[in-house]
């Protein structure tokens, strides 16, 4: 009785420390892919820039942009990747906040083949809101992100294409 216990012990232990060594070495072999996706990104134009007013008294500014992206990101796709998260983000300061960062479109690739798409005219998912009333005459940094989600391993988040743009100093 006591012979079997350790024989599933001896065994156990042996399965789990190769299962570690390969999930180790999982980790490490993706730390040496370069991915060199190629994505445009445009503006193609602001159909709402307004203010909102809020109801406790305040204002805050909102727009609803429209995007042009040619992305082929298929480069960051490895044998470890399970899901790719892409992102269009505005980035812009403002004098009480020196740094802003907002998801306009997001989309979840789950294969390679689903990483070339392109996207005419698209209205962004969300709107960009700043609720300090920054946006006005101010420049907006528009950037393209991927965040690659391994099967094993961290999470590498990177950004590749960038487009500046002004807003008006009227609202639309």
């Amino acid at each position: 009785m006591h012979w079997i216990w350790s024989r599933m012990n001896v065994v156990g232990t042996f399965a789990l420390t190769l299962l570690a060594i390969m999930a180790t070495v999982v980790h490490f072999s993706v730390l040496f892919h370069k991915a060199d996706p190629q994505v445009q990104l445009k503006l193609n134009s602001i159909d709402k820039f307004r203010q909102l007013h809020t109801m406790d008294g305040g204002t805050r500014e909102q727009a609803q942009l429209t995007l042009d992206v040619d992305a082929d990101v298929r480069t960051a796709f490895t044998w470890n990747t399970k899901q790719l998260y892409v992102f269009v983000a505005a980035e812009y300061s403002t004098p009480e906040r020196p740094s802003n960062k907002v998801i306009l479109w997001d989309e979840v690739l789950n294969s390679k083949e689903e990483g070339l798409f392109r996207l005419r005219a698209r209205r962004s998912d969300y709107p960009l809101v700043d609720p300090y009333n920054g946006l006005k005459g101010n420049d907006v940094k528009l950037t393209f992100g991927y965040c690659v989600m391994p099967y094993n391993g961290n999470i590498f988040v990177n950004t590749t294409a960038s487009h500046v743009v002004t807003f008006p100093t009227e609202y639309i």
